[in-house]
């Protein structure tokens, strides 16, 4: 798993791809959502999964998590009645800011992170089934440029994996979308 900077990539769910936010999972059921939506700044949101998102800056919250040995099976270390991703930076770039925009990226570095629900701005409803972006820039993960099928991509693949089993332990609330690569 790749966290190293919260400024390249945003998640698109949904049924259809949006510029280069191209994360097509699908939509939830409006009966089974861990959150209802709800509105905020004439905004309808809704929460569900969880990632690893605020990077924690805390020297003595750092130290007692380098105390913590035992992980969960996605490598969360407990602490505090909290969760949080001890994760390496390998950045695509070396100008980059964390959403606190004030630690900077630096790769080879150890950081902690955070694991907080993902919160989805609903920018599609249809008789209780949702399209989904997170509000958030959660992860950056290089764009493969050598080809122009999405169905070649690497990120595809991390997204369809990686991303998708770590981020919802409940997977009965996404709806399978077959997702046309043939161009």
């Amino acid at each position: 798993m790749r966290k190293s900077v919260e400024y390249l990539f945003s998640l698109f769910v949904g049924v259809s791809l949006l510029g280069t936010s191209v994360f097509c999972l699908s939509s939830c059921y409006d009966s089974t959502l861990n959150g209802l939506p709800y509105v905020e700044n004439d905004m309808t949101y809704l929460k569900y999964g969880s990632y690893p998102q605020t990077v924690v800056t805390n020297s003595r919250l750092i130290s007692n998590l380098d105390d913590v040995i035992d992980v969960d099976s996605n490598g969360y270390y407990s602490y505090d009645d909290n969760e949080y991703a001890k994760l390496v930076a390998e950045p695509s770039c070396d100008y980059f800011n964390f959403s606190d925009e004030t630690t900077k990226v630096v790769n080879g570095e150890t950081y902690y992170f955070k694991v907080e629900p993902i919160k989805w701005r609903v920018i599609y409803e249809n008789e209780g089934t949702y399209q989904l972006l997170s509000e958030y820039i959660l992860d950056e993960y290089e764009y493969d440029d050598s080809s122009n099928n999405y169905m070649d991509f690497e990120i595809r693949e991390w997204l369809n994996d990686d991303f998708y089993n770590i981020a919802f332990t409940d997977k009965s609330r996404i709806r399978n979308t077959l997702v046309d690569n043939s161009a």
